[in-house]
């Protein structure tokens, strides 16, 4: 009779009573804690990550396995849980699922021949689309982290051809879109966002992407669509180094659009008296000195570049390297007086 039950319950019986014993198993004693792992890694990840406004922000956050490594044992820990589900619970609904843990945890530490194999399982062998689906765009985000562009848009053009739920639909357009960009298709990108921001909640991902569309358009001239989509940020309830970038970025572009504009009139005088914004006052003074470089004023472009240098610091995220990169450019190509120009570079 021992066995007889025994057997009943085996991971590779058919059986109603065996399904359902091995579902419930699955799902709390394995899959439900290793997600919460995994979600705990993730909030980590994203806690610590620090955004370089200077340069185009990505829209998705990079699967570094630096970033990852404060975060290995939650990571470890939602591998281990999910092992089980593949090991001992294997006629589970909740293998898709495990396998999926399994492949997202892999790859954020770095183990990405195992992370990528675990993942193309669920699309070769799972029983849920929508579980399949889910597979497949971290698989293209993968690829798009490892400049693997070519297989990138070979999955991208498969999932199109897929129904996906509201939700899947954000991940993906996210995710495509985020692949244009780091591409350098910026106008192929912002087409994708402008179909993504509705599906997305007011949230700091969707602040991000608001920025990032600025830059974008930015980068394709389009000047006064970017102040429209850093406006935007505001009403995210972004972060507030986020919001203060927006902000200066929509003032920038401002003076691009009237050159003739007095940079002491559109608001930058008044973030520097902001208390909020003492640290970041170097970021305010390079803001004006290229702008007043774009005025041809180069005296004052040099005064205010100057000035940033003398306030900066080595912070994450200071253009102090920036700022005598753009020293170094103007006394090299606008002065020609290459001995500065030398000590700047």
């Amino acid at each position: 009779i021992l066995i007889g039950s025994i057997w009943g319950c085996s991971q590779y019986s058919t059986k109603p009573a065996a399904v359902g014993f091995h579902n419930f198993s699955a799902k709390y004693n394995a899959y439900f804690l290793g997600d919460k792992d995994l979600a705990s890694a993730e909030f980590g990840m994203d806690s610590v990550f620090k955004d370089d406004y200077n340069q185009l922000l990505p829209l998705l956050l990079p699967m570094d396995s630096m970033l990852a490594l404060p975060f290995k044992p939650f990571l470890a820990s939602a591998i281990k849980k999910a092992s089980v589900v593949a090991e001992k619970h294997q006629n589970s609904k909740w293998t898709d699922n495990a396998y999926y843990i399994l492949g997202k945890s892999r790859l954020y530490l770095g183990q990405w021949p195992d992370g990528l194999e675990a993942l193309r399982y669920v699309y070769a062998n799972g029983t849920d689309e929508a579980d399949k689906n889910r597979a497949l765009i971290l698989l293209m985000r993968a690829y798009v982290y490892k400049k693997d562009f070519s297989n990138a848009l070979g999955v991208a053009e498969y999932i199109s051809q897929q129904p996906l739920s509201k939700s899947l639909q954000r991940d993906f357009y996210l995710t495509k879109a985020y692949l244009h960009q780091q591409n350098g298709e910026y106008l192929t990108s912002v087409a994708i966002l402008e179909e993504t921001f509705p599906l997305l909640s007011r949230s700091k991902e969707k602040a991000r992407a608001y920025f990032a569309a600025g830059q974008m358009y930015d980068r394709l001239g389009e000047y006064g669509m970017a102040i429209e989509r850093y406006k935007k940020v505001a009403k995210t309830h972004p972060d507030y180094d986020l919001g203060f970038y927006s902000s200066m970025s929509a003032l920038q572009n401002q003076v691009v659009l009237n050159p003739s504009t007095d940079l002491s009139a559109v608001g930058f005088n008044k973030m520097l008296k902001d208390r909020k914004n003492l640290d970041l006052q170097d970021r305010i003074y390079y803001t004006m000195g290229l702008l007043e470089e774009h005025k041809k004023n180069i005296p004052k472009a040099i005064e205010y570049l100057q000035k940033s240098v003398s306030v900066s610091s080595t912070k994450a995220g200071s253009p102090k390297a920036y700022t005598y990169l753009q020293l170094a450019r103007i006394h090299y190509d606008r002065l020609e007086k290459f001995d500065l120009a030398k000590a700047y570079y």
